[in-house]
């Protein structure tokens, strides 16, 4: 995967975003995003959600998003010892990841992709940038499918996906606030878990994901886990 290196004389084309670093922000996903198959490390999570808070109704796959590295630092509470490596390493993990999301047909799923045209400054002080590939867009803008209805979505506050730093903490998060006004509590089976956090098969991104077979595994590795975080953060 290249990146594109950009000189300080570099210019960003006019129509891009920079972050304001707002954490009342809202995320906004469909339902079929948050159940999709997938998994990201917890700092390209965080870099991830921050541009998706950027997104408006009138933003395009052309659209470019642009997130200063000395913000980012603060806001993602970075404790590593560089930053840019890590920005660097962001950009190349959202665009190799393709997510699993289920189609109309309830038995069907397509392949999404994150993002493209990933640049970092060469400046270390300066920013990253990238588009959303289209095929991502109908998930988190307010476009209507083939039936002409709007997807079902989810909105979660910035601040909150902010404060997780285990994606199955995260994950879980997303899945039971998907349903929070409608029921009282959300049941799962173990095999729906497992589909969710991407842990039970040959990954569409070229690696094995056959991770914690065993249940005694699961549970004590992703399940209690990604429960205790969620009652640390939200007692």
């Amino acid at each position: 995967m290249d990146i594109e290196v950009l000189s300080k004389n570099n210019e960003l084309k006019e129509e891009s975003y920079s972050f304001d670093l707002r954490r009342d922000q809202n995320v906004v996903m469909t339902n079929k995003f948050i159940e999709g198959r997938w998994t990201l490390d917890i700092i390209t999570s965080r870099v991830f959600f921050m541009a998706l808070a950027m997104v408006h109704d009138t933003h395009t796959s052309e659209t470019q998003y642009v997130i200063e590295i000395k913000k980012l630092k603060d806001f993602i509470e970075y404790k590593g010892n560089s930053l840019y490596a890590s920005c660097r390493s962001c950009l190349i993990t959202m665009a190799k990841t393709l997510i699993e999301v289920k189609t109309n047909d309830k038995y069907s799923w397509e392949a999404v992709q994150l993002i493209v045209k990933p640049k970092i400054s060469s400046n270390h002080e300066g920013y990253i940038a990238f588009q959303f590939d289209s095929s991502l867009l109908p998930h988190i803008k307010d476009f209507k499918n083939e039936l002409d209805q709007i997807e079902p979505y989810t909105s979660i506050k910035l601040s909150d996906i902010l404060q997780f730093k285990c994606m199955y903490s995260m994950r879980l998060f997303f899945l039971i606030k998907q349903y929070q006004k409608l029921v009282s509590k959300r049941i799962m089976s173990i095999v729906e878990i497992r589909s969710y956090f991407d842990l039970d098969k040959t990954s569409i991104n070229g690696y094995e994901s056959d991770k914690h077979k065993a249940f005694k595994d699961l549970n004590s590795r992703v399940l209690k886990p990604a429960i205790k975080e969620l009652n640390l953060v939200f007692m």
